[in-house]
């Protein structure tokens, strides 16, 4: 048995989203909160941290990337370090840090961490105002 609920009349029709029923306010709704084309966002530039994960993806096993800091975070060279042996296991990418001797990485050579993800590596470069070290 159904039970007729007060103030709902066959005439209004089946209910729409979060039970509103007014075809006004859904035709408002949708023309504030509509999908988004995909060509709307193909115009816009890439983030740097985007930029910065696909220079880190491109590099072949055995090449290196150099950064230099901010010098409040010390005088380190930041060497990104695409691992040669990397089969599969383990962790594709080594972050070293070396001191600086004449300008250039000193034999020195410390590994910060390791991992297989470029984009943790890319927002560590960029939390810390890292430029490229040519």
């Amino acid at each position: 048995m159904q039970v007729d609920r007060p103030g709902r009349c066959e005439e209004a029709g089946p209910r729409t989203h979060e039970g509103f029923r007014n075809k006004r306010f859904d035709e408002r709704r949708k023309e504030m909160f509509g999908k988004k084309s995909k060509e709307a966002g193909a115009g816009k530039p890439k983030k740097p941290r985007d930029i910065l994960t696909d220079e880190i993806d491109q590099l072949a096993p055995g090449q290196q990337m150099m950064f230099r800091l901010q010098e409040i975070y010390g005088p380190e060279i930041i060497i990104i370090d695409a691992k040669k042996d990397y089969q599969g296991k383990g962790h594709r990418y080594a972050v070293i840090a070396s001191p600086p001797v004449d300008g250039k990485p000193g034999p020195i050579r410390n590994t910060m961490w390791e991992t297989s993800k470029a984009k943790a590596i890319a927002d560590w470069l960029i939390m810390r105002s890292a430029q490229k070290y040519t």
